[in-house]
């Protein structure tokens, strides 16, 4: 699996697989936006903001990820992982 530092969210088909907030479990869509903190999903006609911190997510079918490993900023991630060389 890959490491969630790896993971490019935005234009990723993802599901919501637990979370804290059990309205949330089975939401999916299509990454459109992420911040350091959330994820904005296009779900249909609408759009759904998740806080990362709060959400299990699996990306493109793959295993669940918790959310709070994706904590951040997508380049600051990107960037950390290329700093350390870690694949």
């Amino acid at each position: 699996m890959k490491q969630p530092a790896s993971i490019i969210l935005l234009g990723s088909a993802i599901r919501v697989v637990d979370s804290n907030n059990r309205s949330l479990i089975g939401i999916e869509g299509r990454v459109i936006d992420e911040s350091k903190h959330t994820i904005i999903v296009q779900e249909g006609a609408g759009q759904k903001r998740l806080i990362k911190s709060q959400v299990t997510i699996t990306v493109n079918g793959s295993a669940a990820i918790q959310g709070s490993l994706l904590d951040g900023r997508p380049d600051e991630r990107l960037h950390a992982k290329a700093k350390t060389g870690r694949p």
